[in-house]
């Protein structure tokens, strides 16, 4: 397998407004309605849809946004530059799932924000690490210190004590 395909099977698309219809089975059908258009357009083998109920803001209306992971990407030239649409903008990319209604999808490139909050926490821990390392470099200079001190100061009492005992020598 090339890197090029790779790099394709390895996409993931979000698509941040789709219809409840379009992202669950009905009775009796095989496969959901987007696994089925990304198929039928020659882009690949949907592998599984997650479809994410959420609440706009605004109105408080329920509305579906979906995540879609691919088993294979189609080998074509319409597939690389979709793939090379998605990584450029972040925007997205329109992909028409309904071309005699004019019905499309916004996708965008799926980035998995577990596998961001995991690389955040490795430099958080490796940057707490660096931290208790400097301390306890500091903590040994300082102990260091404290002990060339505590040394100096027996050294002048010795040597004071010699001074004194030289100079009692002499007065005897």
């Amino acid at each position: 397998m090339s890197s090029n395909q790779d790099r394709r099977t390895s996409v993931s698309l979000f698509l941040p407004r789709v219809e409840l219809n379009h992202v669950h089975m009905s009775p009796g059908q095989e496969v959901d309605y987007v696994t089925e258009a990304f198929y039928r357009a020659g882009y690949g083998v949907v592998s599984k849809v997650y479809p994410l109920e959420k609440t706009d803001t605004k109105t408080g209306c329920k509305y579906y946004s979906a995540i879609v992971h691919f088993e294979k990407w189609f080998c074509n030239e319409t597939v690389s530059n979709f793939i090379l649409d998605l990584e450029r903008t972040k925007m997205g990319n329109k992909f028409v799932h309904n071309s005699q209604n004019g019905k499309y999808w916004f996708v965008q490139k799926h980035v998995d924000n577990r596998d961001a909050r995991a690389e955040a926490r490795r430099k958080m821990l490796a940057e707490e690490d660096d931290v208790a390392q400097a301390i306890r470099a500091e903590e040994k200079a300082k102990t260091d210190l404290a002990e060339k001190e505590i040394r100096l100061n027996i050294w002048h009492e010795l040597r004071e004590q010699d001074l004194v005992d030289q100079m009692q020598a002499c007065t005897i």
